[in-house]
């Protein structure tokens, strides 16, 4: 079930806290947002070539990122800048990703400015991999951060979709790619490339997997 609950709004009129502080609330336990706050930050996913869940979109500002789930169809792209008020809204665990879900029917900020880019972290694998081991509050998690991993190759299927494996020198992450995401058929390059894209640990009850997400094929090179 992807409703939110009562509350909240998509205008930035309350206090500006940073994405990274609005982390730091998150103690293992989900929370109602009651404070008045607001966050700001650039748009690091992209909606239109479907490597994210319908409805979701990711934000970074100077600190760190963070999903948010508004539903229906996204109408960000990626660099758009965009601010809103946070209040009333859940923080919550959803799947291994840190998630402000916003009630059914918030309406969708302005674009305050487009074509913004985020520096990418540049990161070995296994230092992704640690960082992924940090609770979700920590600022030691880099959970939808855009991050770089240079001199990798990718194994396993012949196409990006589903599950293969991303490996450098440092260790190996599941590379993930939706079965509907457009470049999901596109030929799985080979050779030592650099891979730009975005990080979480994907849990269920049962399983927990750490992934690079893609957001597009131009974010191999």
């Amino acid at each position: 079930d992807r409703c939110g609950s009562t509350g909240g709004g998509g205008g930035a009129t309350d206090p500006r806290i940073t994405i990274a502080e609005l982390r730091a609330l998150y103690t293992n336990a989900d929370l109602k947002l009651t404070t008045p706050a607001s966050i700001s930050g650039v748009v690091t996913s992209d909606a239109v070539q479907k490597n994210i869940s319908t409805g979701a979109v990711v934000i970074q500002d100077e600190t760190a990122a963070i999903t948010i789930y508004f539903g229906g169809t996204i109408p960000f792209v990626l660099g758009d800048s965009i601010s809103f008020n946070i209040t009333g809204d859940s923080l919550l665990n959803y799947r291994g990703i840190l998630e402000v879900k916003t009630p059914v029917g918030t309406p969708y900020p302005s674009v305050l400015a487009s074509g913004r880019s985020v520096t990418p972290l540049v990161k070995t694998i296994a230092e992704l991999n640690t960082s992924l081991d940090a609770p979700l509050g920590s600022p030691t998690n880099l959970e939808g951060s855009l991050v770089r991993v240079l001199n990798a190759t990718a194994s396993g299927n012949a196409t990006f979709s589903g599950n293969n494996t991303l490996t450098d020198a440092s260790g190996s992450i599941v590379l993930y790619t939706s079965a509907s995401a457009l470049f999901a058929g596109s030929t799985l390059p080979g050779g030592s490339l650099t891979w730009t894209g975005q990080v979480k640990k994907y849990t269920t009850t049962t399983t927990s997997t750490k992934e690079l997400l893609l957001r597009n094929a131009s974010d191999v090179q």
